[in-house]
């Protein structure tokens, strides 16, 4: 990665990444202690920076081996904000 990437995501202050799942980024994030890896499948994963301001949502999320948000059943039915 190009050096100071960390520097541009804290101008702007990025503190949450999606990436796909399956990138070299994502596996780099994995290993970084400054990022918490909170939902992961085979599309995209979800990192948060861990700061104050995420650590609610980071013990949330971060389970033991278990996909940490839900998959929902679709009903089948397109929401009317959608139509």
């Amino acid at each position: 990665f190009k050096p100071g990437w960390e520097d541009i995501l804290g101008k702007y202050g990025i503190t949450w990444i999606i990436y796909p799942t399956d990138s070299e980024f994502s596996r780099f994030l994995k290993m970084d202690k400054d990022w918490k890896l909170i939902y992961s499948d085979k599309v995209a994963s979800i990192f948060l920076k861990d700061v104050a301001a995420n650590r609610l949502l980071i013990e949330k999320y971060t389970g033991a081996g278990e996909t940490p948000i839900p998959k929902q059943k679709w009903d089948g039915r397109i929401s009317e904000s959608f139509r």
